[in-house]
């Protein structure tokens, strides 16, 4: 009697598991088949080469970086890398640019040595996977200093 029981759990719960598992791949289909919506793109345009020409040392340079939504869902800039202290934003909004819409991103540079000066800014937005990579290019110039009067 007591062997009869046990094989009557065992086929009980053989049955159960087969059934469960039976409609939960069944529930898994129809919700996989009904899933399926577009993907909408998000994508900026941005100059990739910003050209401040002839700056002086320790004199601050203000600029901006715009870009333009050519996607198809709202963007926002969700963090920005300089690598050093000379680039420096201004303030990022928190405000989403719609698509078709140019926005601005106020920046300073702090130039502070002398000859040919390149650094990269790396742009972060919220919906799109890789940075934006914008180049800063500027030549500092070498003032003379003022001799000392006896």
């Amino acid at each position: 009697m007591l062997r009869m029981k046990a094989w009557t759990w065992v086929l009980a719960a053989l049955a159960l598991g087969t059934l469960a598992g039976q409609g939960f791949r069944w529930t898994y289909k129809q919700f996989k088949s009904t899933e399926r919506t577009e993907q909408k793109e998000a994508l900026v345009r941005m100059d990739s080469v910003i050209q401040l020409g002839a700056v002086t040392p320790g004199v601050r340079i203000p600029f901006s970086i715009y870009y333009t939504n050519v996607g198809e869902i709202p963007v926002r800039v969700r963090t920005m890398d300089t690598f050093c202290g000379c680039l420096a934003a201004e303030r990022l909004s928190m405000e989403y640019t719609q698509p078709g819409k140019r926005a601005e991103i106020p920046m300073t540079f702090l130039p502070t040595g002398s000859g040919y000066m390149e650094k990269r800014i790396y742009v972060y937005f919220e919906q799109i996977a890789e940075p934006e990579v914008v180049i800063i290019r500027a030549r500092g110039n070498l003032k003379a200093k003022p001799e000392a009067i006896e």
